[in-house]
């Protein structure tokens, strides 16, 4: 069964096996959550800073140990990777540095997933999505989840 760990089940003491329990996983964490994931799967401890220095690293060493899962990586530039293959999506707005709008990333990818998409297509799909969305709503810190929702609405619109 297909799946996406998002938020607090990053810092559920099983998470490695959970991980390797399944054959379809998206994992979305912001680097505090990368951080904690990284030290329960046993990679490393690390804080945010260093996180923040060497993204690509640490990206790499979590997909060297999990090569079936697909980890999206959230921050300025999203990072989506799995075995050995990394994309990086530079399209998303300061707006997304907003409680709930990951929330809204990992629904995309779920709803994604549901479909059919394979875990990375999903991730990177999802990842696309949020970004251009997020492009399209009136930045402010005032901006909630459902503004975000209600753009990604209207994507499909300008597809056509």
């Amino acid at each position: 069964m297909a799946c996406v760990f998002d938020a607090d089940i990053l810092k559920y003491k099983g998470i490695k096996e959970l991980i390797l329990r399944r054959k379809k996983v998206v994992l979305t964490p912001h680097p505090k959550e990368f951080a904690t994931l990284l030290f329960l799967c046993g990679l490393g401890e690390y804080d945010v800073p260093y996180i923040a220095q060497h993204r690509f690293e640490l990206v790499r060493r979590f997909c060297a140990a999990f090569p079936q899962a697909v980890l999206l990586l959230k921050g300025a530039n999203c990072l989506i990777a799995q075995g050995v293959k990394v994309s990086v999506n530079t399209l998303g707005s300061p707006c997304l540095a907003k409680g709930g709008s990951g929330d809204v990333l990992a629904g995309l990818v779920a709803a994604l997933l549901a479909q059919g998409y394979s875990a990375y297509d999903a991730a990177v799909s999802g990842s696309l999505a949020h970004a251009l969305a997020s492009r399209r709503v009136k930045c402010s810190y005032g901006m909630t989840p459902f503004e975000l929702i209600e753009h990604v609405k209207e994507l499909e619109s300008l597809s056509h």
